[in-house]
């Protein structure tokens, strides 16, 4: 250790600390993500009583952002950076999955649109890692302006 340099030390330090921002960074970007999954597992656990599972999923989606935003982990402009991604996400969807356009349907999906289906999840659950990148992403730069 005699033999370390001072500035090696810091530069081994600095790069912890950086790594270790790096990991805290991440770890709020994917708060949304993580909490939606979780509520996604327990909902197949839980008794909803009469509220679909897919309304309820999506309920509990706007309540994490509200809360998200009440507890100041995001800002509105995060906010509108992801409500513009999913409204075009949706605007698409509903474009790609009507019956007068007929350009894609579920394996489920009958002659008529459906609000949800259980095969519309993995593309919603997609649409959960898109929004922890572009928050990762628009952090990144608050954080270099």
């Amino acid at each position: 250790m005699a033999g370390r340099k001072f500035s090696d030390i810091l530069k081994k330090e600095s790069f912890l600390l950086d790594f270790l921002f790096f990991g805290f960074k991440e770890l709020r970007a994917c708060v949304f993500a993580g909490s939606f999954f979780i509520i996604l597992f327990l909902s197949n656990h839980i008794n909803l009583g009469a509220i679909p599972r897919y309304d309820f999923l999506f309920i509990c989606a706007l309540g994490i952002q509200i809360l998200m935003v009440i507890l100041k982990f995001e800002d509105m402009k995060e906010v509108l950076a992801i409500s513009i991604f999913h409204i075009v996400g949706l605007v698409l969807e509903l474009y790609k999955t009507s019956p007068l356009i007929g350009s894609w349907s579920y394996p489920d999906q009958t002659n008529r649109w459906n609000l949800v289906s259980v095969s519309k999840i993995s593309s919603w659950s997609l649409l959960v890692i898109v929004s922890f990148l572009i928050v990762a992403i628009v952090k990144q730069k608050r954080r270099s302006d």
